[in-house]
């Protein structure tokens, strides 16, 4: 996966880091759309402990959203997830000229 990828956004500021899988790397900068199953992770805090975990899947039915946060030693879902994309979804449609992605540059 690529890191370092430029960031923006309301999850934006010190020690954050995007890392993209190839299928979402191919595309980051040319501003197209990205591919089917591009997967984008942004985390937040220091490298060895992330205080967040953002998670987007581009699926064929959209973009899937998922936010981890850190909880009893393990990382827990709290946003997003099976049955609750609005909260993620109202965000993101703020970013739909860059594929509802606010890290793209």
């Amino acid at each position: 996966a690529d890191k370092g990828l430029p960031m923006g956004g309301p999850h934006a500021g010190p020690g954050k880091v995007v890392y993209a899988n190839p299928v979402a790397a191919k595309d980051w900068k040319s501003g197209k759309p990205l591919a089917l199953g591009s997967i984008v992770v942004k985390t937040a805090g220091p490298a060895s402990a992330p205080t967040l975990l953002a998670v987007m899947e581009k699926r064929q039915s959209g973009w899937y959203y998922e936010e981890y946060f850190p909880e009893g030693g393990k990382y827990l879902l709290k946003f997003g997830g099976p049955n609750n994309q609005g909260l993620c979804v109202g965000c993101h449609t703020r970013a739909k000229a860059k594929d509802y992605l606010f890290t793209r540059p």
